[in-house]
């Protein structure tokens, strides 16, 4: 009985009395208490692993955030990267059909064997040593003109009426058109007559030529005076013995006269058959000089303007014998590059 509890139940019908175990009666308290604690911690317990499963959500959504972020920028850098690899591949091939033209253009006699940076490091020299012989030798048009009257050789003389040897060619060039040197040089003579040539300029180049400008409306150099390629010395006229407007232009060597038409047509870009086709000079030893001259230069080729493209397309550009000077100095050339193509054959 000690361990049974009874409980009565009293009413107009009598009394009863129920029998509990107490052991089943502590049991099922107890289970009450823990369904009663369930059901409040329960939700709790929700209420936090909600909480917790949002805060992680937010978390991977602002990592996607940054992924995308992330993954736009690389796409923006790969496409930048892109563009600047087909620039810089547009670019090389550019040199390297610019540096065979030039190749082309000096008649390249290298070995194919060297790497371009020494291929262009011997051009580079080719090229420089040209642009110096076109500053100093004369070449290019001495003013604008747009056409010849009279030619270089024998003819009839258009006062005296008899073949005499025309030193010279005559251009015609209306009255006030510019008159530039055609290399560097020093005013050796000026000449205003009312016969012959007029109004003339007389200028000493190196290596024994001299250039005449004849028949000018005015002379604006002096004498003893120096003068650069392409520097303006006078203006065309129609001064002295003359049937109309024009230029008479005269190039000597030594005491020898020579047609001025092929000098006229010298080029970087034509330098080699130019020499070819004026044969009064003896070109071997004149080129040997200057190539000396070209020695004594103290400073060297930086090896950076191989990887310049702004050189290349200079040197591309500069075909032009009227103000195409050489912009750098140069070491002096091999003697792979300074035999053969630098001589007339």
């Amino acid at each position: 009985m000690k361990n049974r509890l009874l409980i009565t139940f009293s009413d107009v019908k009598g009394s009863r009395q129920l029998g509990l175990n107490k052991s089943f009666v502590f049991k099922t308290l107890l289970l009450f208490i823990l369904a009663l604690l369930l059901l409040i911690i329960y939700p709790v317990w929700l209420n936090w692993l909600n909480t917790d499963l949002h805060s992680s959500n937010q978390a991977l959504l602002e990592r996607q955030q940054q992924l995308v972020e992330q993954t736009a920028a690389l796409e923006l850098q790969h496409q930048r990267l892109s563009t600047e690899l087909a620039q810089e591949s547009a670019d090389l091939a550019l040199n390297q059909q610019q540096l065979s033209l030039l190749f082309k253009q000096v008649n390249y006699q290298g070995s194919d064997a060297l790497a371009d940076s020494e291929r262009f490091h011997q051009l580079s020299n080719q090229i420089a040593f040209r642009q110096m012989v076109l500053q100093i030798l004369p070449n290019g048009r001495p003013v604008d003109y747009d056409r010849v009257t009279s030619s270089y050789g024998n003819r009839v003389h258009p006062f005296k009426k008899k073949r005499y040897l025309h030193r010279g060619i005559d251009v015609h060039s209306d009255i006030g058109t510019p008159v530039v040197a055609t290399a560097n040089g020093v005013v050796t003579s000026l000449q205003n007559t009312q016969g012959g040539f007029g109004r003339l300029i007389k200028i000493s180049h190196g290596m024994g030529f001299v250039t005449y400008y004849g028949h000018l409306k005015s002379m604006d150099v002096k004498v003893n005076q120096i003068v650069s390629k392409g520097e303006l010395i006078g203006y065309s006229g129609n001064s002295g013995r003359s049937t109309g407007p024009h230029l008479h232009y005269g190039i000597r060597f030594g005491e020898r006269s020579l047609d001025p038409a092929n000098f006229i047509l010298w080029t970087l870009n034509n330098f080699d058959q130019q020499l070819e086709k004026i044969q009064e000079i003896p070109w071997d030893s004149l080129m040997a000089s200057m190539q000396k001259l070209m020695a004594i230069i103290p400073l060297p080729l930086s090896p950076r303007i191989v990887a310049s493209t702004e050189n290349l397309r200079l040197t591309a550009a500069c075909t032009s014998t009227v103000g195409c000077q050489a912009t750098s100095t140069v070491p002096p050339l091999s003697p792979s590059v300074s035999q053969g193509t630098l001589t007339a054959k």
